[in-house]
């Protein structure tokens, strides 16, 4: 069916599942399911192999953009010739340009570039029928992904000194701890704040 990697033209089984990976002893040891109106749908097959962007949809930057850098879309196959920058709080059409279709290696794909846009706000891209959800242009744009990823680092960071140490506990013995406000530094340290 379709470029599709799995066969999905027909149903050979459902399964519903749930994994129960041990509980506190007051708790049952069972699962109970309960369905109303389950049924079953043909969809359209997602995209998983390959670089083509679903048709009928706009890959974009979902964390946004920085006013001064270059800001381009992608599509694939998209249904128009121009598409709008609309601004999300006011509703007004602040850029219209043509959509460019551009051939290569990969494929052949649809570039919306709207690098004109520079002002802070949360903004949309419409192409004929086809809109995305808002996204941000704003200096500090990316500030949120940093902190997610640096607290993920940190934490993975802390995790494995904290396995070290209590393997250190377990083979030491019992020892006396004092929680005090800390900061976990680039090279693992902890630094009183």
């Amino acid at each position: 069916m379709g470029d599709s990697n799995v066969a999905r033209d027909k149903i050979t089984k459902l399964e519903i599942t749930s994994s129960i990976s041990g509980h506190e002893p007051e708790a049952c040891d069972t699962t109970s399911l309960y369905f109303d109106d389950l049924y079953l749908e043909r969809v359209d097959p997602d995209y998983v192999e390959g670089w083509p962007v679903w048709n009928e949809r706009i890959s974009y930057s979902h964390t946004g953009y920085l006013p001064e850098a270059p800001k381009t879309a992608l599509a694939s196959n998209l249904n128009a010739t121009e598409f709008k920058i609309v601004d999300e709080k006011s509703g007004q059409t602040v850029l219209t340009k043509p959509v460019k279709s551009v051939l290569t290696k990969l494929g052949t794909f649809n570039v919306l570039d709207f690098s004109e846009i520079r002002e802070s706000g949360s903004y949309k891209i419409v192409a004929g029928e086809t809109k995305t959800d808002p996204f941000r242009v704003d200096p500090d744009v990316w500030e949120a992904s940093i902190r997610k990823a640096l607290n993920f680092f940190m934490l993975n960071v802390a995790a494995h000194r904290f396995q070290a140490f209590m393997e250190h506990v377990t083979a030491t013995g019992p020892v006396s701890m004092v929680i005090k406000e800390s900061l976990l530094t680039a090279d693992g340290t902890m630094q009183e704040i």
